[in-house]
C-alpha cells in the first residue's frame, strides 16, 4: 500500500513529469516510510517546487527521496518539507554536477550528497548534512547550519567529501556553548583541496553565537613574505562569542608550502598587521586563540637578524591602552615608556608582533617610548590627552 500511495499522489494534475524533470504546482506529497521517489536519468532528472493558487508546493518526508538533477524551489516558502519522519532522507545523487537554487532558498531538515553539488540560492540545514562521497559548493551563497544542524561523512571527510568555501559566500556555523566543532571546508581552483579547521572552545560566554567560515588557495593580500609562506588562508568571523579560549587547529596541504616549512609561522590578522603564532608543524598551524580574524602562514626566522633601518611605528591610545602598530615584525624588543621629566613609568618586552598592546594607566601629556635590542635603538613622543 506505500507504494500505491505514492502512485496515486502522482496522478494529480499538479504534479507533472515534464521535459524538464518533476514539478509540483502547490501540491502536498507525502512519501510514506518505507517508500522511495526516485529521480532518475542521464538529463533533465530535476525537481522544481512552485506556487499556485496560492498553494505551495509542498513534502512530507518519512521515506527517501532520491534526486539526480537540480533542485529549484520557486515557491512562496523556504519549508518545503512541513513533515519530516525519523526515517526520513533525501539524497542528491546525480552522476553530474547538481545544483540548489530557485528563486526561494530551502531549509532541509536533513540531506546527503554523493556527488558535486553547487548552490545558486542559500541554503540551511536543521539535522544533517551528510557528505557521503561528494562536495559541496558553495559559491557566492551561504550555507547555514543552525543549532541542531550536524556534519557527518560515512565515507570520512577528504576531498572527495567537503564544503568548498572559496567564493563570496560563508559556512554560517551557530555554536551555542563550549566544545568542539569541526568544519570540512577546502577549496577548488581546478584542483580539490581539503583544508579543515577544527576549533575546541575551552571557555567563552555564548549570546546567539555565529562564526563565518572561508578559505581561499591563494597568498594573503596582506602578506608580506617573500619567501616561505603558505599559499593558504582562512577566514573567522564571529559574532556572540566573548572572552574566549579556543584551541585552533588549521590543516594545509603539501601543495601550499611555499618556501621552507621550518621558518613558516602562524600568523593571524589584527587591524591589517600580523600577530606570530606557533610554528607549522605536520601541515597544522595550532595554537591557542583569544580572538578570530585572517590566519595564514608567515615568514619567521627566530635566528635571523631583522634589520629596523626601514622601520615605522604607528601608536594610538584608547582607554588606558597603548597600540604599537609597525611595519616590520618586532622581535624580542624591549620596551621603555617615559614621562615629559625622564622618568620610566612602564617597560617590558613586545609580543613578537607587528600589533603590540600595552596597558597604560597614566595622565594627559607628553610621554616617549624607547624601543631596544641587539640591532635596534629607537624612540619617537606621543601626546596622550
Amino acid at each position: 500500500m506505500k507504494g500505491l500511495k505514492i502512485i496515486i499522489l502522482l496522478l494529480l494534475p499538479q504534479l507533472i513529469f515534464a521535459q524538464t524533470g518533476f514539478v509540483n504546482n502547490g501540491v502536498r506529497m507525502v512519501i510514506g516510510e518505507g517508500t522511495k521517489l526516485e529521480i532518475s536519468g542521464t538529463e533533465n532528472a530535476n525537481y522544481m517546487n512552485n506556487t499556485l493558487n496560492s498553494q505551495n508546493g509542498r513534502i512530507e518526508l518519512y521515506g527517501t527521496m532520491l534526486v539526480g538533477g537540480n533542485w529549484e524551489n520557486n515557491s512562496n516558502t523556504q519549508n518545503v518539507f512541513t513533515q519530516f519522519g525519523p526515517n526520513g532522507e533525501i539524497i542528491f545523487n546525480g552522476t553530474a554536477d547538481q545544483t540548489i537554487g530557485g528563486t526561494t532558498s530551502t531549509n532541509f531538515p536533513e540531506l546527503s550528497v554523493d556527488g558535486y553539488v553547487i548552490l545558486n540560492q542559500d541554503f540551511q540545514i536543521s539535522d544533517n548534512l551528510n557528505l557521503n562521497n561528494g562536495a559541496l559548493d558553495i559559491g557566492d551563497y551561504n550555507l547555514i547550519i543552525d543549532n541542531l544542524g550536524n556534519l557527518t561523512s560515512t565515507s570520512g571527510f577528504s576531498e572527495n567529501a567537503m564544503i568548498i568555501a572559496d567564493g563570496n559566500g560563508q559556512v554560517l556555523l551557530t555554536v551555542p556553548s563550549t566544545g568542539e566543532y569541526f568544519i570540512p571546508v577546502g577549496t577548488n581552483n581546478g584542483t580539490l583541496i581539503f583544508s579543515p579547521i577544527n576549533l575546541n572552545f575551552l571557555s567563552g560566554t555564548f549570546n546567539n553565537s555565529q562564526l563565518a567560515i572561508n578559505v581561499y588557495n591563494q597568498k594573503h593580500p596582506l602578506n608580506e613574505s617573500s619567501a616561505d609562506f603558505l599559499n593558504r588562508y582562512w577566514t573567522i568571523e564571529n559574532t556572540g562569542i566573548s572572552n574566549f579560549l579556543c584551541k585552533s587547529e588549521f590543516t594545509f596541504d603539501n601543495s601550499d608550502i611555499v618556501g621552507n616549512e621550518n621558518y613558516i609561522y602562524g600568523g593571524i590578522l589584527n587591524n591589517n598587521y600580523w600577530q606570530l603564532l606557533n610554528r607549522v608543524e605536520n601541515n597544522s598551524i595550532i595554537d591557542t586563540l583569544t580572538y578570530f580574524s585572517d590566519v595564514t602562514g608567515i615568514h619567521y626566522n627566530p635566528n635571523e637578524i631583522v634589520e629596523y633601518d626601514n622601520l615605522d611605528v604607528n601608536l594610538s591610545f584608547q582607554n588606558n591602552t597603548l597600540y604599537v602598530n609597525s611595519n616590520l615584525m618586532l622581535v624580542d624588543i624591549n620596551f621603555d615608556i617615559y614621562n615629559s621629566i625622564g622618568q620610566c613609568i612602564k617597560n617590558g618586552k613586545l609580543n613578537n608582533s607587528s600589533f603590540n598592546v600595552i596597558n597604560l594607566n597614566v595622565a594627559t601629556g607628553i610621554y616617549i617610548i624607547k624601543l631596544s635590542s641587539e640591532n635596534l635603538n629607537y624612540s619617537k613622543s606621543f601626546y596622550l590627552q
